[in-house]
């Protein structure tokens, strides 16, 4: 969540260093007004309509965010101590295990961020994410005056 917030040079720089997760989620939410929908960019070849490029950002939701809270409890010493044969460890493992899955997901987009209108009505303010140098070179290719259609969609 730092990171969707941290390349976003329109919020203030003390509303993109937070570290609770409630106070994180309201930042993005008011940043990006995106509720818990994927935005998706698609950029596809003009002349023959196939897709190019696609890029997606994926919100942490709510489900992850409480499971995270909830595990930021664990970062403190237990008042009770829970024997190696406690049902406790079997559900801790298993609330890990879960939040783990919604993290891969969370973390497994390349936009960080939805599209954002710049506020001059001119331009469209992009922040991605490239991993590899195919993706580079891939983008290169999209440079000021070439023709690509871009599809933006919000799931």
């Amino acid at each position: 969540m730092q990171e969707y917030l941290e390349v976003q040079q329109h919020i203030s720089k003390r509303k993109r260093q937070g570290w609770k997760v409630a106070q994180l989620a309201r930042n993005i939410e008011d940043a990006f007004r995106l509720g818990e929908k994927d935005a998706v960019l698609r950029v596809l070849n003009k002349n023959t309509q196939k897709v190019e490029f696609e890029a997606r950002y994926t919100p942490v939701k709510t489900s992850l965010r409480k499971k995270a809270e909830k595990l930021g409890n664990f970062l403190h010493s237990s008042k009770k101590i829970h024997d190696t044969s406690d049902d406790f460890w079997a559900k801790f493992r298993s609330e890990l295990e879960k939040a783990v899955e919604e993290l891969e997901r969370a973390t497994s987009g390349r936009l960080l961020g939805p599209l954002l209108i710049h506020p001059n009505q001119k331009r469209v303010d992009m922040k991605l994410e490239l991993q590899t140098e195919e993706e580079h070179e891939l983008t290169r290719k999209f440079t000021v005056g070439s023709e690509a259609i871009l599809q933006i969609k919000y799931e």
